[in-house]
């Protein structure tokens, strides 16, 4: 989405300046999630329902998600599956909105 939004030299640069800082790296998302949680780090990039994963594992957490606004590459969303069940009671309409969500404008 960055190199769509931004162009390959501005997102090249980005990624360039992330490793210039020199920030640790971790196994997985739910690592990061615990590093900012304890104060690790400040910050991680994560999918945001890492963090509901650690709030049900853990109960109450420091760490929090922010979602940005705007636009811009960092206010993507990944789909990860639509489907319609057969017991569906507005089964045209689930389609109808099926289609939107596979459509260019979605």
């Amino acid at each position: 989405a960055k190199i769509l939004v931004d162009g390959e030299d501005a997102t090249l640069a980005w990624l360039r300046g992330i490793a210039a800082n020199e920030a640790p790296t971790y196994p997985s998302n739910s690592v990061i999630v615990a590093a900012v949680d304890d104060g690790e780090v400040d910050a991680g990039l994560v999918n945001h329902y890492y963090l509901f994963r650690r709030i049900a594992e853990e109960g109450d957490v420091v760490a929090a998600n922010h979602f940005l606004t705007g636009g811009g590459a960092g206010s993507l969303v990944m789909p990860a599956g639509v489907g319609i069940l057969d017991s569906a009671d507005n089964a045209d309409d689930a389609a109808a909105f099926v289609r939107y969500l596979l459509s260019e404008d979605a």
